[in-house]
This record gives C-alpha cells, structure tokens and sequence, in this order.
C-alpha cells in the first residue's frame, strides 16, 4: 500500500472545507451504494411490471371519436375581410358565434334529445370471468319500463340481471333473488321493471349475468356532455371539431352522428319559426277574405241577374275608367292599411310577450319592412342566447329591452304611416266621389253595380296577394337550409386510454424508482458512516486497512492455519504498519474508537495475534479500565492480583508478575485490567505507566494498546506520550459521522500520535467492487455466509446486519 504523506490544517473546520473541495462526486461509489440492495430494485421492478400486466387487463379501454361540423356566418359572405388581420394580430376578438355554437352543442339540453332517441338511459354490462364488457347493442334484452317507488330516488339502482332461459330472468337487488318473465313487470322494493326480450337477439348460454346500470335522461344526457370535447381548429376558420371518449366506439360514432343530426334540427327549426308564423297570419286573413269576398260576389251577382245594365254615352266609360283608376288606388291604401292594422293587431295580442312579426306581407315602406326584419333577427339570437346562457342571465335583460323599445318604434312608425294611408285615402275618395258626382246622370242601379264591383276587386286583389304571400313563405320554410354543414361525419380516432406504453413505463419505471427513492430518502437520513467516501468526505486522515464483517462474531477471528477473509485483512493491516513512520520503527499501537461498540477490542485482540503469528514478541495491554473486554474474550477471569490498576496503584509490584500467556499464540502476552479502578485518569497519568511501557519496549517488538473510546472520555489522549501510532476502529453502520470530525479534531490538533483508521465490519461486496483495496476473497474459506432479504432491510436503515 503506498504511503500517504499529510498536512493537517489548522483547524478541523478548514480541514473540512478542504476535503468538501478536493473530493468530487465518485459515480461508481454512488452506483455500487445502490446496487448492493439490487434485489430489492429488482423485485420491486418486477412487481410494478406485474401490477401495469393486471391493470391493462383488468382495465376497461376507453376509444375516441370524432366529427367536424361547418358554422356558417349569415353576414359574411365567405370572403377573407379586412379585420380578419387585426383578429390575428389579437387587436379584435373574433365574433363570438363561434363560441356560442360550442356551448350550445355541449349543452346538456341538447345531448338530452340524442339520449332519448338513441335509447341511451341504460347501460348493459355483460360481467366476466376477467373483466366486464358494456354489450352496447348487441345485450339479449332491454328496460321497456321503470318506475320507481319513490319518484325522488336518486340515484336509480344498478341491478345484477341473470338471464335462465329464453323466457325469463332473475334480478339479483339488496341479496334477494327476484325472478320475472320477459315482457312482464317485476316487483322490486324500490320499484317496478319491464324487460323485454331483443327480437333477432339470441342468447347463447343461460346463466349469464348482466349488470344493468340504470339512469334518468338527465343524468345519462350529463355523462355524455361532460366526456363531449369541441374546438376550433383555427383563429380563421368556423370549423369545429367534436370528439368523445367512450368504453364503447360505436356508441361514441353513433353519439355524435345523432347530436349533428339534432344540432341541425335545432338549428333548422328556429329558424323556420319566422315562416311559420307568417304562415299562420296569412290564413287567418285569407279565411276571413274569403267570406268577404263571398258576400260582394253574390251581391253582383244578384244586381246583375234582378236588373238589365243601359249603354252610356262616350263620356260615360271614361268616367268610368278614371273612377276605376281612382278606387284601384283606394284598394291599393284600403291593402296597406289592412295589413298594418292586422301587424298591429298581433303585436297588440300578446304585450308580455315576444313573437316572430311577420315581414314578407308586402309592405311598401321599406323603413318599416327593415324594422321588421330587425325585430325578428334579434328575437332568433334572444331564443339561442336563452337555450344556452339560461333564463336568468343579464344579457337576456338587455335583450328583451332592446326588443320592446324596436316593438315601440315599430308601432311609431306604423302609427305615422296610417295616418299617411288615412289622409291618401280620403283624398282619393274624395276624388271618386266627384267623378260618381258626375255620374248621376246615370242609371242608379248601374251606379250600385259599380259600387258592389270597386268592393269585389279589392276583396280580390287582397286576396290574390295575401294567397301569393303565403306560397312564398310555404316555399322558403320548404327550401330553407341550416347554417351548419357536417364537413367529416364521425369517424373512430382508435383507443386512447389506457395507452399501454406509458402504463407499462409508469409500472416498470415507478418499480423502479420507489426502492430507490426510499434507498436515498432512508441513507439521506442515515447519520451513520456507510463507506470509505463518508469518511473521506469527513476526514484527511488515512486509512490503514478494512476488516471484514464476521456473521458468525467470532472474538479470535486470527490463528495460524486460518484463510478467511477477516484473517487476511489484518495480515494487510500488518503489512501496512511498515510504511507508518517514514524509516521510524513503530512499537508502541494505541487503538481505540470513537465510542463504544465499535470493535475496539476485537481489533487490538487479532492485530496483537497477527503480530505474534509473524514471529514477534507482542505485549498487549487491555487499559480500557472503564469497560475492559480482552479478559472475559479470552476467558481469564478478573484477577485482582494480576491487573494493571494494581502495579499503577502499587509501587511494590513488578509489572512481570503481571504478564499471562495467551493460549492463542505462544508470542502473545497479556496484561489485564484487572479490578475496575474509580480514578483511571490520574492512574494514567503518573509514572508508573511509563514505567512500564519504557521497560517493556526493550524487552518487546510491538506493544498494542486498547484504550477507552476518545470519544467519551479522556484516557486514551493521556497515553498520547506513549504511543508510536494510534488506530482509530470505525464500525460500517455503526460510528455516526459527527465521531469522524472528534477523529479529524485529534488529528489536526496533535492530540494523538500518527492517526490512522481502520474501518471494521465491512462486508464482502463492499470489498469486491469498485474500491480497490481487497480482490479474490471468494476462494478463502467462508468468513460471511449469504445475505437474505431481513439483512438488506437491516442494510437499508442503517443498522447492523
């Protein structure tokens, strides 16, 4: 082993630092600290892949599906316009049709409809020997009936339906066996069900179970709408995007090719309401016209058949063709006005209340026409605002007082405009009545017959205008489209959940990552001195060699015929005690440790051993006077004749008496303490001590003693004049960090002569990887038996193993 020459700094914090900085991070050290307890990480890797093996086959997968649907802009004619660039530019914020289109088609209110029409309230699951499977549409039977007892139960109950033949089942409720006949209803406690066996569906094997998860329309309509995703899928397009996720894929297709179908319905009837409202005005007044029209005819008719008709003069027919000119005026006024008396009439109908107004009437005022026309789009938006904001919301508010003050401003308008009529058609009546003046000259019943016809032709041109109206309100209802267009219809975006590869990365990796977070969160916590880097980290001064750790603690682990790996480690510790001293021959070995159980003793006993077995003449003193061990190790009993308390207390007494022969090795002598003094200090200090150490120098080749631990009192730094080198035991799992920096303080501050360290206990794997000390040992004979798992947890925490 080379040798290590040292220069301790001033202070033991210095000395620290310095070793913080000169000691990086060694990755093989940190590789083989975890790869000690690979057993554990492996079966801990093992397990996670089993528990991602269960979870992927016990685990019901979740598809996607999806569909685009087309929002059309009524206002815009499809063109790019100039805001579209501020939009992108984030100074306008696009209309906000598009957001309202994406709540109304996540309303619940909507899925409520395919729900229904899908059949969807119940959910029918075949239960299996691994797993469940929903049998969406393809289960034996369904629910034609429910009916609760108490209308307020919430939630409905699931059920366990067992199918015994082709007639009848069995319900399993509350640990009763309820049977019952397909087509029958069946008594429950909370409640009474109809099932009805599925034409074309046969059943393979009785006894199958189905569990029949049963809700209401809402509740299957919220499911539905919570899972249901839409997006756009850009700033420029009115595209959306719908999807859902669902155990089933069909059912998820099915789902949203219904909920386009219903969207378009919708969307389609509230607009058709204004036309149908027109409608409904128009034949209340044809009905009426009609009756009208009726009575005038029969009275031509009766004039005509009750008296002949004379010729006129020349003059006669042109008053009569300007009389004509001037009551198809007064019909044309008489139409207007009728029309706006009947608008007028309908918004007078109901003031509480707003209604599509009728617009396609052929009102002549283009202003009022355009008010109309006003009137009925901000109604429409009122109707989708409420279906998707709710009853309550104050923009509602603001709407509905937008719509009484247009309804006002209408009846202004109209008010003006039949005063406007009124006075033209007064005017030209007056005229008429001044060319039928002239006309008196003719005979009275023919006057009559002109009066009773000017009433037929105005009853027949309101009449052939209102039925004209009517047909062009019948055709657009007829013709109309929705704003919407399904551009994709929807189509299987295949499994999405579980994803197999991340569950099997989650099982192997979280295996994985669990042992060895607790390893470091444990070690983290560990305060005790785990390997050669917590004591480089925490010290300069070198170590002398390792022991190995001994399952089998056997006190003599050195004799002469011994191969073990804990004999041959203290052989190498021999072999390091040469290059102590640079050329100055070492004899005197102070040994000790930092507190007690760290392996003092054992150390002091089998390094004197292996000293005495190279054929040297080894002295060993056992001056632990607080807590000796060497004597009842090697079974000589306390003698108190014998010891070393009695030559320091007694100047009478020659140190040769004291000597026993280990029948160890026959080189070996011993000196025991003896009775357990209660001043081992001031003993220490007087000069009988080096008394006997100065006359046993010259008669021995080494002198090795073991002291009391230096972290608990002061008697092993009382023989510091004594010594030649002092061995410091450090105990794997044992000596707590804090000790190091006691041995750092005695080294740096001289308290101690040559310090060096001998780390005890330190298992095989930990000599045979990576630190370069010991290599082979595996041939020798068995100094460390196999590790079970109960001495990797003992590892795990830090404790002795």
């Amino acid at each position: 082993m080379r040798k290590r020459h040292l220069t301790y700094p001033i202070s033991s914090r210095q000395s620290m630092a310095a070793v913080e900085e000169e000691k990086p991070i060694r990755f093989s050290s940190l590789f083989w600290n975890y790869f000690q307890f690979w057993p554990i990480i492996l079966l801990s890797t093992l397990i996670g892949g089993v528990g991602s093996f269960l979870y992927l086959r016990y685990t019901s997968p979740k598809y996607s599906s999806a569909m685009k649907v087309l929002i059309r802009d009524e206002t815009s004619s499809g063109q790019i316009s100039e805001a579209t660039v501020f939009e992108d530019l984030g100074l306008i914020s696009r209309s906000g049709n598009i957001e309202n289109e994406m709540e109304v088609l996540q309303s619940v209110n909507l899925m409520r409809n395919v729900v229904s029409n899908l059949g969807l309230q119940h959910r029918y699951i075949h239960i299996g020997s691994i797993r469940d499977v929903d049998v969406y549409g393809e289960a034996p039977f369904r629910i034609a009936g429910w009916q609760p007892a108490d209308s307020l139960l919430n939630p409905w109950p699931d059920l366990i339906v067992s199918i015994r033949d082709t007639t009848g089942y069995a319900i399993l409720f509350g640990g009763n066996r309820y049977k019952g006949r397909f087509g029958e209803s069946c008594r429950l406690p909370v409640g009474t069900i109809r099932l009805m066996r599925r034409s074309g569906a046969s059943i393979a094997a009785f006894g199958d179970d189905y569990r029949v998860i049963m809700r209401s329309t809402d509740a299957a309509a919220a499911t539905l709408s919570a899972g249901l995703t839409v997006k756009s899928i850009g700033k420029r397009s009115t595209v959306l995007e719908v999807s859902l996720t669902d155990e089933v894929q069909e059912r998820a297709r099915d789902v949203l090719n219904e909920l386009a179908r219903v969207y378009d319905q919708s969307n389609l009837g509230e607009k058709n309401k204004i036309y149908v409202n027109t409608i409904v005005f128009i034949d209340e007044r044809l009905e009426k016209l009609t009756a009208e029209l009726s009575e005038v005819e029969s009275e031509v008719e009766r004039r005509k058949s009750g008296h002949s008709v004379f010729d006129l003069s020349l003059e006669a027919p042109l008053l009569r063709e300007e009389s004509r000119d001037y009551a198809r005026s007064v019909s044309d006024a008489e139409i207007q006005l009728d029309i706006i008396r009947n608008i007028r009439s309908f918004l007078d109908k109901d003031p509480e209340h707003f209604d599509f107004i009728p617009s396609n009437v052929g009102i002549n005022n283009l202003t009022l026409t355009g008010m109309l026309e006003q009137f009925n789009r901000l109604l429409l938006d009122r109707q989708k605002a409420s279906s998707l904001l709710g009853s309550s919301n104050p923009q509602l508010t603001s709407m509905d007082d937008q719509l009484a003050t247009l309804r006002t401003n209408i009846k202004r308008n109209m008010d003006g405009l039949e005063r406007d009529l009124s006075s033209t058609r007064n005017i030209l009546t007056s005229k008429g009545q001044a060319l039928q003046n002239k006309l008196k000259g003719l005979p009275g019943h023919e006057r009559a017959l002109i009066e009773v016809q000017r009433q037929q032709s105005i009853k027949q041109n309101l009449y052939l205008y209102l039925l004209q109206k009517r047909e062009e309100a019948e055709l657009s209802r007829t013709v109309s489209v929705s704003n919407n267009k399904v551009v994709e219809p929807a189509r299987p975006l295949g499994q999405v959940a579980p994803v197999r590869r991340n569950i099997w990365a989650l099982g192997f990796g979280g295996g994985f990552m669990f042992p060895v977070l607790l390893i470091s969160l444990l070690q983290a916590l560990n305060t005790r001195v785990r390997n050669l880097d917590d004591i480089r980290r925490h010290t300069q001064v070198p170590l002398l060699g390792l022991i190995n750790y001994d399952e089998g603690e056997k006190p003599v682990a050195v004799t002469g015929d011994s191969r073990t790996v804990i004999s041959e480690m203290f052989r190498l510790i021999r072999a390091n005690l040469q290059f102590i001293g640079s050329r100055q021959r070492i004899k005197t070995i102070l040994v000790t440790s930092s507190v007690s159980g760290e392996g003092k003793s054992f150390v002091s006993l089998n390094l004197a051993i292996t000293l005495a077995l190279a054929g040297k003449r080894v002295l060993l003193l056992e001056l632990d006077m607080r807590n000796p061990r060497i004597h009842r190790t090697l079974k000589l009993g306390r003698d108190a004749d014998k010891g070393i308390t009695r030559f320091l207390s007694d100047d009478q007494i020659d140190w040769h008496d004291l000597l026993r022969k280990s029948e160890v090795e026959q080189g070996l002598d011993i000196i025991t303490c003896g009775l357990i003094p209660p001043n081992p200090s001031e003993l220490l200090i007087g000069d009988r001590i080096e008394q006997l150490f100065r006359e046993a120098a010259e008669f021995y080749d080494y002198i090795v003693v073991d002291s009391a631990p230096v972290g608990l009192v002061s008697d092993a730094l009382l023989l510091n004049r004594l010594a030649d080198t002092t061995l410091f035991v450090v105990r794997k799992d044992v000596t707590r960090l804090a000790h190091l920096e006691i041995i750092e303080e005695a080294a740096s501050l001289d308290k101690l002569p040559r310090p060096h360290i001998v780390m005890n206990a330190v298992r095989r794997s930990f000599l045979g990887y990576g630190e370069g000390y010991l290599y082979g040992y595996g041939n020798y004979q068995a100094g460390e038996g196999r590790s079970g798992f109960k001495r990797l947890w003992k590892r795990l925490r830090g404790g002795r193993a």
